[in-house]
């Protein structure tokens, strides 16, 4: 009988980091730390580091949302906050979080999901109505909303109430470059130690479950030159269409880590991987071939069960530790997952370690009686797990 704890060199958490939706929008649905004020006091933040400290953890990995505040409400101009407005205040808190972590002695990587480029989201507000807010990518370059094969706008979709996410498309250099500044520019001036990087969920799928969306002229065009055909006339899951548009998205994570090569200091760039299961080429996330350029320093492979995650993780690890990158092995706890009990986190936690890796991430704790999001799970589930044998 082994104490688990024991064996991993690193624990890491990943939840979420409240952002500045303007007023009237809900958020007791968004907070690990609360969106509004009173989770934001410097006696709150020293709290919530502390309880992320006691749990155990060396690295918390916060969420920031799909951009620096959901900005601009459509149809209610007149109460929308200004892109300045939010960005002080986003970058305000992210470093004071980063600040009261640090000196908690923890380690942060700010969490990034950025691979479908989310331009707008719907939101529910307290009056029940859901409204569609666009963040500054949007607002920007709305002509750049990525394009279904019957040439619709993923932004036209969700202005007429279609879809709740309009993403923007990875093939127009501008957006690559916005996103690569945002994220660098707020992990460098905030002082984390790190990004990471994961595939925006909720895009609309094919039967085969390989997203809909990218038929967008550059990629296009630059298929049609490379292969002579048109990707009009090829199914959507064609295997050379599917990497043509994988490599729009390859080229965001080689800004980022070029501009993350740039700084004076390390920083480190990982990325999260899910749905294990499929292909990550259908979600345009080719998280191997990155492993294999060398963009990026660890991959975090995040299962929702532990189904066939033994064997994912034992393969996987092979295959970075090969080529000199790290791995963690991540139990996402939130709605859906297997692992929502103590005794089943426990059991994730020992795939991970007969998988032989050593560092787990746990996925989805609320730290916070402070709007609590009703996905997440109490820390003291994780407590109670700890505290098992393997």
């Amino acid at each position: 009988m082994i104490d688990f704890h024991a064996q991993v060199k690193r624990w890491s958490c990943c939840a979420s980091l409240g952002v500045p939706y303007q007023s009237g929008c809900v958020t007791r649905h968004h907070g690990w730390l609360s969106a509004r004020p009173e989770g934001w006091t410097e006696a709150a933040l020293r709290e919530m580091v502390a309880r992320v400290r006691e749990a155990g953890f060396q690295e918390v990995i916060p969420w920031t949302d799909y951009a620096p505040g959901l900005i601009h409400e459509i149809g209610n101009e007149a109460q929308s906050t200004s892109v300045a407005d939010a960005k002080d205040v986003f970058l305000d808190r992210i470093g004071r979080f980063v600040e009261a972590a640090h000196r908690a002695g923890l380690k942060v990587q700010l969490y990034f999901a950025i691979g479908t480029g989310i331009m707008a989201s719907a939101r529910v507000h307290d009056d029940g109505a859901k409204r569609l807010h666009v963040n500054e990518l949007g607002v920007k370059y709305p002509q750049y909303s990525t394009r279904d094969r019957s040439g619709r706008s993923s932004l036209a979709l969700a202005k007429r109430g279609e879809t709740d996410l309009a993403y923007a498309s990875l093939a127009y250099p501008d957006v690559r470059s916005w996103l690569a500044d945002y994220v660098v520019g707020t992990a460098a001036s905030s002082g984390a130690d790190g990004i990471q990087l994961e595939p925006t969920g909720g895009a609309p799928l094919d039967e085969k479950g390989v997203r809909l969306h990218g038929y967008d002229d550059p990629t296009m065009e630059a298929f049609k030159q490379r292969y002579g055909r048109d990707p009009m006339s090829l199914p959507n899951d064609e295997e050379a269409w599917v990497n043509a548009r994988c490599e729009e998205t390859t080229k965001l994570v080689r800004e980022v880590r070029s501009r993350v090569a740039s700084l004076n200091r390390h920083l480190d760039l990982t990325i999260q991987c899910h749905n294990l299961s499929r292909d990550p080429k259908t979600f345009f996330w080719p998280w191997r071939d990155w492993v294999a350029e060398g963009l990026i320093d660890a991959c975090y492979l995040k299962s929702t069960s532990n189904k066939g995650f033994q064997e994912v993780l034992s393969e996987a690890k092979t295959w970075c530790e090969q080529r000199g990158v790290r791995i963690s092995g991540l139990l996402d706890t939130k709605t859906y997952s297997s692992f929502r009990t103590p005794e089943d986190i426990a059991q994730g936690v020992r795939t991970v370690l007969r998988a032989g890796i050593t560092h787990v991430t746990i996925y989805g704790l609320a730290f916070t009686p402070l709007a609590p999001n009703p996905k997440e799970i109490p820390v003291e589930h994780w407590l109670a797990a700890r505290n098992m044998i393997v």
